[in-house]
């Protein structure tokens, strides 16, 4: 998120090197998609290094997109396509001085309760988000710090995630917990096997003398 149209060179470079660290890091880079402002230039840096852009378009104006959007998403929705944005991130950063819809966009991440990250924001809107958000407010004076920034908070959300809190309680002494998030097809596998570990027959054998001697797990569900 930042500034649509008038845009300074640090602003500029900030922009473009926080999309190449963002696509270094594997993640996907969502923006406003526009062939203006912090959104061209993050996504010039994303796809610079190789990554994958997404860009939700506020207009049915295909002229506006920017070259560097791979998967480019017409809304025709104007500024409500901001709170799309929003929701479909897991962190938001905001890039230097941006205006209204900069703005907008903090305060819908900030009531849904998203993180979002103001990097080099003017020192007014530090203090009025930081304000009224104080929990999901984040202050990073480079990209470097971002990225940690977004990482940390990434390993939290993960730690928090349903599916961790299922597996932790299958998890067995001596086994490495696990610190990320796993992808949606990687929760579906990991739950299916942990369930299948919990709810597996059990066969019982029997002495001579009728007795139950022992259990063992068949064959074909040993791992």
């Amino acid at each position: 998120m930042g500034s649509g149209e008038q845009l300074g060179e640090v602003d500029r470079q900030t922009a473009f090197t926080l999309g190449q660290y963002i696509a270094q890091q594997g993640w996907v880079l969502l923006s406003g998609g526009r062939n203006a402002g912090v959104m061209d230039a993050v996504n010039k840096g994303a796809k610079s290094a190789g990554g994958l852009t997404v860009g939700i378009l506020p207009r049915r104006n295909t002229e506006m997109i920017s070259d560097a959007v791979d998967i480019p998403i017409i809304t025709d929705m104007g500024n409500a396509r901001n709170n799309i944005n929003v929701l479909s991130s897991h962190v938001l950063i905001a890039c230097g001085e941006g205006g209204a819809g900069t703005a907008s966009e903090i305060a819908l991440a900030i009531k849904a309760k998203k993180h979002v990250i103001l990097l080099n924001e003017s020192s007014d809107a530090e203090r009025y988000f930081a304000r009224i958000g104080s929990a999901f407010v984040h202050l990073a004076s480079n990209p470097e710090k971002a990225i940690a920034m977004i990482k940390e908070l990434i390993s939290a959300q993960a730690a928090g995630h349903p599916i961790m809190k299922l597996l932790g309680a299958f998890h067995r002494p001596g086994e490495k917990p696990l610190s990320k998030k796993p992808c949606e097809r990687c929760l579906w596998i990991m739950s299916w096997r942990w369930m299948k570990q919990r709810d597996r027959p059990r066969i019982l054998s029997a002495n001579q003398n009728g007795n139950l001697a022992h259990d063992h797990q068949p064959h074909h569900l040993r791992r």
